[in-house]
């Protein structure tokens, strides 16, 4: 006989607080990850809309459009993250828009996507 009453192990009680944690982790990184992919997105199209926006400012006010990316970096404004993007401007002729891709290298690189800059 005890005079003070033994703890018991509620084991049952611990499994379903151990599950509903790892449940509530995992939507919450899923939703992180989420977000993340989401900004990364974002962020590419922008940087596809303002190359776009510089070559076509660069052929309205010049008259040709630039020879590279560096140009429009130098005169245009355009900031590229050369670490997060690389960029793939092909220019055919001064009076042919340029063929421009972007790949995001953080992803892996399996997202290159062609801008159709017409």
């Amino acid at each position: 006989m005890h005079l003070y009453k033994q703890k018991r192990l509620h084991i049952k009680g611990l499994v379903i607080t151990v599950t509903v944690f790892a449940v509530v982790v995992a939507i919450f990184l899923y939703g992180f990850i989420s977000a993340t992919n989401t900004v990364r997105s974002q962020q590419k199209a922008l940087l596809e809309k303002a190359i776009d926006r510089a070559v076509i400012n660069c052929y309205a006010i010049e008259g040709s459009y630039p020879e590279s990316v560096a140009y429009l970096e130098e005169h245009y404004g355009v900031v590229i993250n050369h670490e997060k993007y690389l960029v793939d401007y092909e220019a055919i002729g001064r009076n042919v828009k340029p063929s421009v891709r972007v790949t995001d290298l953080e992803g892996g690189g399996q997202d290159a996507q062609q801008i159709p800059l017409d």
